[in-house]
């Protein structure tokens, strides 16, 4: 798929070859680079407005698997630093367990209160 992505030699030549975009949207998404995916299909797209339903439905799937991939990569990142965040509070007798994280709808911040109960 790498070879595909680089080797994009048709669209050099002509940037609006429909075929081209959609192969090189393929290997976006199998190398999980969904937004260069989506930049090429909306670009099929506009080429290819009689295939309107077709591109849409295609380009909402790649949008909900950007979607996920963020949510895994957020997802990952929490763990790390929780474990990071472990490992500094640990030398106080603490733990990032001792933390309640609220997350506030409306705004997408956080709150964060201490649930540490004295022994």
């Amino acid at each position: 798929y790498q070879r595909r992505v680089r080797g994009s030699s048709a669209l050099k030549l002509s940037p609006d070859f429909v075929r081209p975009l959609i192969r090189r949207a393929k290997a976006y998404q199998a190398l999980n680079k969904y937004s260069d995916a989506i930049l090429d299909m909306k670009r099929v797209l506009e080429l290819e407005p009689n295939k309107r339903l077709e591109h849409e439905r295609t380009i909402q799937q790649l949008e909900a698997l950007q979607k996920q991939q963020q949510e895994e990569e957020l997802q990952e990142m929490i763990a790390k630093l929780k474990g990071f965040g472990d490992t500094i509070l640990g030398k106080f007798g603490m733990s990032t367990n001792d933390f309640k994280f609220e997350k506030d709808p409306n705004t997408g911040s956080y709150n964060i209160s201490v649930n540490k109960t004295q022994n």
